[in-house]
Parts: C-alpha cells; sequence; structure tokens
C-alpha cells in the first residue's frame, strides 16, 4: 500500500469518529466529482447541487464505508452516479450523452456494422432510446 493510499484510509478512519476529518476527503475529491457529474448533467447549477448532495451522503455514511482495496473514490463515483440517475427520474429530462466520431466507428467495428452514414444514423438512433443507466456505460 503506497503512503497516499495509507493517509487516505487514515483519514477515512477518522472521519468515521469526528466528520471534521471529512474535509480533507472532500478538498482532495471535490473537483473530479464535480466534473463527472457536470458531463453527465451538462448544467453547472445543477451539477453544483448534486455534487453537494453526493458529499452529503457520503460525510453522512461514512460509518459505511468499507475498504475493500478500491479507491476511495470509487465509492464517491457511485454515490454520485445514483444522484445523478435521481436527479434524471426527478427532473424527467432526457439527457444526451456524448459520442465522439471516432468512438462511433469504433464501437460500428465492435458491432461488426459498416461505416456507412445510414449505419451511422442507425446506431446514434438505437442508443437515444435506451435508458441513462445503459446509456452511460456507452458513453
Amino acid at each position: 500500500m503506497n503512503k497516499e493510499r495509507k493517509i487516505e484510509i487514515n483519514y477515512i478512519n477518522k472521519a468515521k469518529e469526528d466528520k471534521k476529518f471529512f474535509g480533507f476527503l472532500y478538498e482532495k475529491y471535490y473537483r473530479e466529482i464535480f466534473i463527472f457529474i457536470f458531463k453527465k448533467v451538462q448544467n453547472e447549477n445543477f451539477s453544483g447541487d448534486i455534487c453537494s448532495q453526493t458529499f452529503m451522503k457520503a460525510m453522512l455514511n461514512i460509518q459505511k464505508y468499507e475498504d475493500r482495496g478500491f479507491p476511495f473514490s470509487s465509492w464517491l463515483y457511485r454515490i454520485a452516479s445514483n444522484e445523478v440517475n435521481l436527479f434524471c427520474r426527478e427532473q424527467k429530462k432526457d439527457f444526451t450523452i456524448e459520442i465522439e466520431e471516432n468512438n462511433l466507428f469504433q464501437l460500428m467495428e465492435e458491432v461488426e456494422e459498416d461505416k456507412t452514414e445510414e449505419n451511422q444514423k442507425k446506431l446514434l438512433n438505437e442508443i437515444e432510446k435506451l435508458p441513462l443507466e445503459q446509456s452511460q456505460i456507452i458513453e
């Protein structure tokens, strides 16, 4: 276990005892969690609200966190993903996913389709029909 990971585990354990130690974890991960959320909802205000909810839930539930060898950030990403999904259901809005052209071609190769413009449109049309959770996997 590297030094940084040991420090993180130490702060997690301290935060379980006293919430003031959660500040270290918040400072360390806020930016990357915010960016993750922003890529999903593409609205700065909503992203800030969802990010706040994410860290609030993480802080309130830090007792439930178990170190299973994965970075603490993976737990935060799971909470953030759940919060984004909850937000989308509450808003009942359609959110678009971004697929770059070269990624679209790679996807078409994986499903063994010709890279014609017609097939590209068909693939994008079908992706748009997927539920949010499934489209996030493709993104």
